[in-house]
C-alpha cells in the first residue's frame, strides 16, 4: 500500500497506541518527498487493513486533508472497528448493505464513546 518510495519514519497515533487489548494501530508513514500518510494496521500482524487504507488514500488524500484529519479519521473507523469485533459485526459488510446500521446499533456505537 505504500506509494512512491521507501518508508523512512513510523510512528504510533491514537487509539490503541497504548492499549495492548486494542488490535488496531493508527501508524504514519512518511515518504522520500516528506509527505506524512496515516495508516491502520492490524496490531496482531502490522499489514495494514485494506478498507481504511484505500479509502483513505482514494477519496481522503486526494482532496488535500491535513494528516491530523486523515488520523481522526482513521481513529474514528478504529472506533466502528472494535465495536464491530465486540458485537460480531462486520463494518465492511454493512458499509455495503443498504441499511448501514439499525437506530440501536448506532445508540450502542455512540456509547462506546463515552
Amino acid at each position: 500500500m505504500v506509494m512512491g518510495g521507501t518508508i523512512q519514519n513510523v510512528k504510533n497515533h491514537g487509539v490503541g497506541q497504548s492499549d495492548p487489548v486494542n488490535p488496531y494501530l493508527i501508524r504514519e508513514i512518511r515518504f522520500p518527498s516528506g509527505e506524512r500518510m496515516p495508516i491502520m494496521i492490524r496490531r496482531s500482524t502490522g499489514v495494514a487493513i485494506e478498507a481504511p487504507s484505500y479509502w483513505i488514500t482514494s477519496e481522503r488524500r486526494p482532496l488535500g486533508v491535513q494528516t491530523s484529519t486523515l488520523q481522526q479519521d482513521l481513529r474514528n473507523l478504529t472506533m466502528l472497528y472494535l465495536w464491530g469485533d465486540a458485537r460480531g459485526v462486520d463494518p465492511l459488510e454493512r458499509l455495503r448493505a443498504p441499511a448501514f446500521l439499525r437506530l440501536a446499533e448506532l445508540n450502542d456505537l455512540g456509547a462506546c464513546r463515552t
